[in-house]
């Protein structure tokens, strides 16, 4: 019996252990787990030795706010801050391909160790912008027909421009931008890039750059449609545009009725769009959103001129009562009380009148 009382204390003692052992064990995980997270590393952006460069470059860079992205107790915080790491570093490189620099690259270091950031340098984002590329060459594709030589003349003269400027992203852009507004003016509204390629030559560090223009059909000017008139007419606006229906489409002509319908004194603001599409006849309808300003009407104006009349007029014959009653005699006194009777019907029927106006600008059936 004794032996048995043993055993089973022994066996309980044995299962309280393992079970405080387990609780310490877990206790221990936990710990360093918490003193090993994957904490944000230190990301230094490397100089260049272009300090216009470097600017934009720190400018742009993004790890400080992606460091409240990545949540350092995840179980996949270390996949995480890698692939954030490669976007931007990917994000850099385009940032300085955008400045020229075609064959930019940025480079990270210790990108698969940073699992253990305490053990390790800051992590060093060092771009290596390579040569500044400039403009070699433009070319046009899509504009090649047989009417349109004074448009790829007026083309070329605009290429001309930007032959041996650095072959940065906002200038390509001022390219497309000036190409477009030129074919849209020959009657193309709809016209746009399809394609475009920068290939960098590494020997003569200059870059050819070409141009898919899809021009889309020719096109001529619809119906004007307005919106937002109240008090203007439709025909009255009709005859300040600069053009009609059926007439060849001119983005200058639709720039002059813009301003035509701004200058006008009625008129707050006015915008003037096209249509997304043509009709089968090649028509694109035009539309106007027109903002009018605020105006007194007419009749509104001529009952405020009879309320402040009467107004005036009654404070007149009041203090010239009020005149009468204290410094004249007893007839002019009684005078005065005989004129009091018959303005204040007047002023009655003048208050009305105006109250009545009011209601019906106010109330319109």
């Amino acid at each position: 019996m004794v032996m048995v009382q043993r055993s089973v204390r022994h066996q309980c003692w044995r299962n309280i252990s393992g079970t405080i052992a387990r609780i310490c064990v877990s206790a221990i995980a936990l710990l360093v787990h918490a003193t090993l997270v994957y904490a944000a590393p230190d990301v230094v952006l490397m100089p260049t030795g272009d300090k216009a460069l470097d600017d934009a470059l720190r400018s742009s860079l993004n790890v400080p706010e992606l460091v409240h992205v990545v949540d350092p107790n995840s179980a996949n915080a270390q996949q995480d801050w890698q692939s954030t790491l490669r976007t931007e570093q990917l994000r850099l490189a385009q940032i300085l391909k955008g400045r020229g620099y075609l064959q930019g690259t940025v480079n990270l270091s210790h990108l698969d160790a940073i699992s253990k950031p305490a053990a390790l340098p800051p992590l060093e984002l060092r771009p290596v912008p390579g040569p500044l590329f400039r403009i070699g060459s433009v070319e046009v594709a899509g504009i090649d027909d047989s009417g349109l030589a004074a448009l790829r003349d007026d083309v070329r003269s605009q290429m001309a421009n930007i032959v041996g400027k650095p072959a940065q992203a906002d200038l390509l852009s001022y390219l497309e931008s000036e190409v477009l507004w030129r074919v849209m003016g020959a009657s193309y509204p709809l016209a746009r890039v399809s394609g475009r390629e920068v290939v960098p030559d590494p020997a003569t560090q200059l870059a050819s750059v070409r141009l898919v223009i899809d021009k889309g059909p020719a096109a001529r000017f619809g119906a004007v449609t307005y919106d937002g008139l109240k008090h203007i007419s439709s025909k009255q606006l009709e005859s300040i545009a600069p053009f009609s229906s059926g007439s060849p489409y001119d983005p200058e002509l639709l720039g002059r009725f813009a301003q035509a319908l701004n200058a006008m004194p009625g008129i707050a603001s006015a915008r003037v769009h096209l249509a997304d599409r043509q009709s089968p006849d090649g028509r694109i309808p035009v539309n106007v959103q027109i903002a009018e300003r605020a105006t007194v009407p007419a009749g509104i104006a001529f009952v405020g001129s009879v309320g402040a009349a009467a107004l005036a007029f009654a404070i007149f014959a009041l203090a010239f009562r009020q005149l009468a009653i204290v410094g004249g005699p007893s007839e002019r006194r009684r005078a005065m009380v005989a004129m009091d009777i018959v303005l204040l019907p007047l002023f009655l029927a003048a208050a009305a009148f105006v109250l009545l106006r009011l209601g019906e600008f106010a109330f319109p059936t």
